[in-house]
Parts: structure tokens; sequence; C-alpha cells
């Protein structure tokens, strides 16, 4: 899915970036050890959109998620401390299958 989702922005001129988290899943402890010196903090979300206007706010922050996940703890505290900063924070659903189309929700609200 979230490679869908960047090449859909990528096509439209979306600024999205993916700020490496998952790191320790993907590579190991070394790996994510030299991630969290470099500045990744834990809940980071898998997605950061870098455009104005969305309600305001200069920054989407988007997790990803398949069917029956939901946020976890540090996830969700890292969506409170950037919605309190004025940004916008989602969480983005497969259907059924990664590759399928995306349902989006922002936080306390549901689409």
């Amino acid at each position: 899915m979230q490679r869908a989702i960047v090449c859909w922005a990528d096509a439209h001129d979306v600024l999205v970036v993916h700020p490496g988290a998952g790191a320790y899943y993907q590579n190991g402890p070394a790996t994510a050890a030299k991630m969290k010196a470099m500045g990744l903090k834990p809940g980071t979300p898998d997605l950061l959109v870098l455009e104005p206007g969305f309600y305001g706010a200069h920054c989407l922050a988007v997790e990803l998620k398949v069917p029956g996940k939901t946020l976890t703890t540090v996830q969700a505290e890292w969506h409170a401390r950037a919605t309190a900063k004025g940004l916008q924070c989602g969480v983005a659903h497969s259907r059924h299958h990664p590759a399928s189309s995306p349902v989006f929700s922002r936080s306390g609200i549901k689409s």
C-alpha cells in the first residue's frame, strides 16, 4: 500500500516522504540504533505529506495499517503530540489486501 501511495503522490506532484520508520524490523537492532541516533523517534508515522492547505496545516502524518490493526500506544502518543502542535495526523487502512485502495481517517474523524 505504501508504494502505491508514494507512486500516486509522485504522479500528482505531492511531496511525500518516508522517514525511515520500521528500521528494527527491516534491518535489525544495529540499524535501528543508528536511525535513533540520527533522530528517528518511536511512533514516527510511515509517511509525511509535506503540502500546505490540509485543514490549515502544512504537514499530514499518515500511519498505514492492515485490516484489524490500530495505532500502538507510542504511535498514538506521537499523533497526539503532533496534533497539539497543529499538524494533522491520520491512519490509512488497506481494505483487504495491501495492494487495494486505502481508507483514510483523520484523528477523531472516520470516513
